[in-house]
């Protein structure tokens, strides 16, 4: 079993948490690498996507801050 977890962060700085779970690792990854697509192209200051597994170990984490531009 594996859990994703969606955290979005808000202008006034309130957190969305929505969370889903995966019967097996190919379907977690499906489900982490769709909420991460999302989090690419969101206007929102910081958008994160972590994948957990059953006893709460971060399998992988990646988020997106929008007020800070990356170097291109």
């Amino acid at each position: 079993m594996y859990i994703i977890i969606e955290i979005q962060t808000n202008a006034d700085q309130t957190l969305g948490i929505l969370t889903y779970t995966a019967e097996s690792w190919r379907m977690a990854q499906k489900i982490y690498h769709e909420k991460l697509a999302y989090a690419a192209q969101s206007e929102l200051p910081c958008y994160s996507v972590s994948l957990l597994d059953s006893h709460g170990n971060v399998q992988e984490s990646r988020y997106y801050n929008n007020e800070v531009e990356p170097d291109e």
